[in-house]
Formats: structure tokens, sequence, C-alpha cells
């Protein structure tokens, strides 16, 4: 039986119904997650977990790092599972090597090579590379016969890219080279192309890098490849390319999911905090326009982060005064300048709209879709949640209507939207350096400086917007959506990871840490 409008506003304003709803979701969610992550652990995920927890993180720079768990492992066999396998065993010998360790290549053996790939020829090239990678007595031997390998007509799959690893990790880059470039016959050898085209880079050898593009073997497609390439040879064509490759290209649909469901949290606490009354609204048109907006100054920004960090070499050093004045002046400046320039085109319907509650909503969410493009490409989607998606919402709110302001009044308004927009850019800065700058120890200083923020905020919304009676309180669609949202997260950590405890300890650390900004959120919505 459907609650009645009079019940629907007495339970969502109950804080003890709210918090049980909101333990149940998450209690469903730890149960899904066990089950996926037992479901879904493999003896390869173990064995690079042990590597991890033996070394630290597979960060090789030479490298690509691919996901926890491909979808290749588990939704195809044949080629694109060798690819993987290779890629992995790869990896297992940097470590291995660096530890000097060349007894270890029996395990990769028996729990790589043999359990995942049926293929007798590949398991013996595998071998070999193992061997002569890490050393032993059979080293030379191995190392002979990879040779013969990759100088076939036509040479085994994978033969000369490992060839060329056993060459740059032993010293000698000009014979990678050689072998790398030989390896790209072979339609699908991302890797081997990218070594060649980094090898270059390197060098600063921009004809190599333009022969390259010219070249249909490499087709270097990939966003980490055209953005290196544009950076290299300074064309923004490059750069655009490789950041809308990065921003909407081979994203998990888990990834965008959980960016949908912060964005849609969010504008849904946002309508009923603006006390915007109806769905189908002027205003609430206007705040879908404003998120689309939002997205796409993301990306707008992230040319600019590449352009500014990489090509003018403007970015951080570890020195205080230099990296202070990056993030005030850098990443500051460029990313509410250019969140404020993706307002201007809703700026003549606000004008004439002359609701303040509306221009709130409406510029919030212009915030609100640059906070869910990044949220695509970082993890913590539940402590993101909480701090930086309202940070940016909140800056962007604020600024949007003193630039409104400043259009109704231009003589009486241009010192206070002056003055907005330099605290707004300092405000932004100053998080961002004590984060980035003194880490844990400037975290607590961040969080003053994001109270503070949200506090001014809310108060701007208390102060413009009349309230209205509404069935469903925003305290409510905060707790039971943010549930949601960390069992959501959960389930998606426990099938990237193969690991229920390592999915707990990531996702149930963002909510310990966020734990004072729920505190803000419970107390200004609780009287919303």
């Amino acid at each position: 039986m459907p609650l009645t409008e009079p019940e629907l506003h007495r339970l969502s304003r109950d804080t003890g119904v709210i918090s049980r709803i909101a333990i149940l979701i998450i209690g469903v969610a730890v149960v899904i997650a066990f089950v996926c992550s037992k479901q879904l652990a493999s003896p390869l995920d173990a064995y690079l977990e042990r590597l991890k927890s033996i070394n630290g993180p597979l960060d090789q720079p030479d490298l690509p790092t691919p996901p926890e768990r491909p979808p290749e492992i588990t939704l195809d066999a044949g080629i694109k599972k060798n690819e993987w396998v290779v890629e992995i065993i790869r990896r297992a010998l940097f470590q291995l090597r660096g530890r000097h360790d060349t007894y270890n290549w029996q395990a990769i053996r028996g729990d790589i090579i043999e359990k995942h790939t049926d293929d007798p020829d590949l398991q013996t090239l595998l071998m070999a590379y193992s061997r002569a990678a890490l050393g032993g007595e059979a080293e030379v031997d191995e190392l002979e016969w990879l040779k013969a390998e990759a100088s076939k007509q036509p040479p085994p799959r994978f033969a000369n890219a490992c060839l060329g690893d056993i060459y740059q990790w032993e010293g000698d880059p000009d014979n990678a080279l050689v072998h790398y470039d030989r390896e790209t016959q072979f339609p699908r050898a991302a890797y081997a192309k990218r070594q060649v085209l980094r090898h270059h880079l390197a060098a600063n050898d921009r004809d190599a890098v333009a022969q390259l593009i010219e070249d249909p073997r490499y087709s270097l497609d990939n966003a980490h490849d055209l953005l290196a390439m544009g950076v290299a040879l300074k064309d923004p064509a490059f750069v655009l390319r490789g950041v809308i490759n990065h921003d909407y290209h081979h994203i998990p649909l888990s990834v965008w999911g959980l960016a949908a469901l912060v964005i849609i949290l969010w504008f849904w606490i946002l309508k009923k905090i603006c006390f915007i009354p109806r769905w189908r609204s002027r205003a609430v048109a206007y705040a879908c326009v404003a998120v689309v907006l939002g997205i796409l100054s993301a990306s707008a920004t992230l040319f600019a982060v590449i352009w500014q960090d990489r090509v003018w070499g403007f970015t951080e050093n570890g020195e205080l005064w230099n990296d202070f004045v990056y993030f005030v002046v850098g990443v500051g400046v460029r990313e509410e300048t250019i969140k404020f320039l993706f307002i201007l085109p809703l700026a003549p319907l606000l004008y004439h709209s002359r609701d303040p509650k509306t221009i709130l909503f409406v510029c919030a969410c212009v915030g609100l879709g640059f906070a869910g493009q990044e949220n695509v490409h970082k993890e913590a989607a539940f402590g993101r949640f909480v701090s930086a998606n309202f940070l940016h919402l909140a800056l962007t709110g604020t600024l949007g209507y003193a630039f409104l302001r400043f259009l109704y009044t231009p003589k009486r308004e241009w010192d206070r939207f002056l003055g907005t927009f330099v605290a707004v850019v300092v405000v932004h800065g100053c998080y961002d350096f004590l984060l980035s700058f003194f880490g844990q120890d400037g975290a607590f200083m961040a969080m003053v400086v994001f109270v503070g923020v949200a506090y001014f905020f809310l108060d701007e919304i208390a102060k413009h917007c009349p309230p209205i009676r509404d069935p469903l309180s925003p305290l409510a669609v905060f707790v039971v959506g943010g549930a949601a949202l960390l069992g959501c997260a959960l389930i998606a950590s426990a099938l990237a990871m193969g690991s229920f405890h390592q999915a707990n300890v990531a996702t149930f650390g963002q909510l310990l840490s966020a734990a004072p900004l729920l505190f803000l959120y419970v107390n200004r919505f609780r009287d919303a």
C-alpha cells in the first residue's frame, strides 16, 4: 500500500527509519560483494596480489598499467587472453629481477603459464622468456633460442617483444628498439608499438615520431599515445584527440554507472535544498543542460592541464612556494575559469529568469557535471561524493550566482564579482595544495577549508531559496542514496579485485575518512 504524503513526510525525517534502511542496503551489498569475490577469485589474481604485497605497486614506468581484472580474462580466451598473460609475466619478471630472484620463474610457470595458456608453443616461448630474463644456469641457451625464434620469417607472436624486453632491461635500448619494431608486424602488438614510441619520445626525436604517425603499422590511437605525441609535437589536435579518447572511450559500464549515480544523487539533493517545486520545470531543464556543459568543461580542463603541465612545463616540483603558486594560479585559475566559461551559454536564460534559486541550482550543476566527469577517472567514489563533488558544485554555484548579480547591476556588483572570483580560485587552489603537498598532515586544514565553503554555499541557498513543503526530505535522499552508492562501490571493487577483504578495506576506509563531513551534511539537511 503506497505511503500517503503526510506519512512519507514523517518517515523521511525520522533518523531511525532512515538509518535502518541505509544499514539494510549496505548489508545486502556486503553479501553480494562476498559472493562475487568468491566466484571470481583466480590463481592469477592471487599471484599478482602476492607480488604486490612483497614489492609494492607494479609501477614500472616503461610498462602500461593494465586494470586489476581486464575483461579479456573472463570474457574471452585465445589471443586477447594470451596478451594479458604475457603482460602479467612481463610485470612479474620486472619485479623478480629487482629482487634478484632467479628461482621464482618456476612459480611463474606453475601459477601463470601452465594454468592460463593452452598453446604448447606459447608455453615454451614464455618459459624461455622467463628463464632468460631471470638468469640462472640456462640463461645463455634460453636467450639464444629466443633470438633464433625471433629471427624466423615470420616469427612467432610475442617472440620479438619478449626479446626486446630483455635487451631493454639489460641496458641496450637500440637492440630493444629493433625487436619491438619487428613485433609491430602483428596488428595487436600495442605494447611493442608503445615501446617504440616511448623510445623516440625519450630521445626527443620529433621526426621519428612524425614518421610513426604516417606508418600504417602503428595506428597509435589510444589516449596515452595520442597525448604523448601531441606533447612531443606541440600539436593541439593530437592533444584534443587524446583528451576525447581518455574521457569517453573504453570506460567500463560500472565506472559510468557509479559516476552517473553520484550526479543523480547530488542533482536530486540540490533540487530539494533549492526548493525547485516540479521536475517538469525550466529550472530542471536548464540544470540538465548545465550538467552536460559541466562534463564538457572537465574535458576542456584536461586539455588545459596537458598543455600547461607538459608543454609549458608549469607543474609542481615539491618546493613549497612553487607548488602553492602552481595550485592557485595553475589549478585554481584554470578549473574555475573554464567552469565559469561553460556557465556563459546559460547566462541569458538565467538572466531573464531573475530567480535566485534557479540561478544557484543551475550554476551548481555545471560544477556537478565537472565533478562527475572527474569521477570517471578517479577512485574513491563515495569519498569524492561527500568531498570533491560538493566542493566543485559549491564553488561554481557561488561564482555563477555572483556573476548573474553583476549582470543585473554592473556598477554596484563588479567588485563583489571580482572578489568572489579571486576567493573561489584561492580557496580551490589552497584545498588542493594542502592535500597534495602536505598529504595526511594537510588533510585537517583542507577539511576546514571545505567546511567553510560548504557552510557559505548552503547559507546562500538558505538565504535566497524560499522553503516549500516537500514530502521527501533531502536528508533521506542523502543517507539512503549514499548507502546505495557505498554498496555499489563495494560490489564494483569486489568484481575488480576478486578479493572481499581488499574491497572492504578500500570502500569502508572511505566511509571512515568521510565521517566528519557526513556529520556536516546530516546536520544541515536535517532541517532543510
